[in-house]
């Protein structure tokens, strides 16, 4: 028997230990019961898009917060910091590949920047001692 003969004769002996079929066959079944196991299941959350939902949360929150006055200063401003910290990881965690999603990630640290600006700017505006600015309005 020849070189090649022997080998198609050992290659088609070859068994699954499982199943005992041949190995395309067992590869091609495990393959077809995970597809029909999947099916009508949505596809696994990554454990690192968590980051970036929570900082559009937080960030959502802190740019309603922001506008009354009182409660920004309280309210508003940490959560603002927090959404602004938790966008930054889950930017990194995006570009490390542990996480799937960017786009809430990136919103939330915007929309916390601007709501921090928005706290500070509010605060400046009503507790800062000096004269308040009028602007005249002069007709020519």
């Amino acid at each position: 028997m020849s070189e090649l003969a022997r080998l198609i004769a050992l290659l088609q002996s070859l068994r699954c230990r499982s199943c005992s079929m041949p190995p395309a066959a067992a590869i091609a079944a495990r393959r077809f019961r995970q597809d029909l196991y999947m099916r009508g299941k949505p596809p696994p959350q990554r454990e690192g898009d968590n980051a970036g939902a929570y900082a559009l949360t937080f960030s959502i929150i802190s740019v309603v917060c922001a506008f009354i006055p009182v409660i920004g200063d309280f309210i508003a401003a940490p959560t603002a910091a927090l959404a602004i910290v938790l966008g930054f990881i889950g930017i990194s965690r995006h570009e490390s590949g542990r996480a799937s999603k960017v786009i809430p990630a990136v919103s939330g640290t915007i929309l916390g920047a601007v709501a921090l600006f928005v706290v500070a700017l509010m605060l400046a505006v009503t507790h800062l001692p000096g004269r308040a600015v009028v602007i005249r309005w002069r007709h020519s």
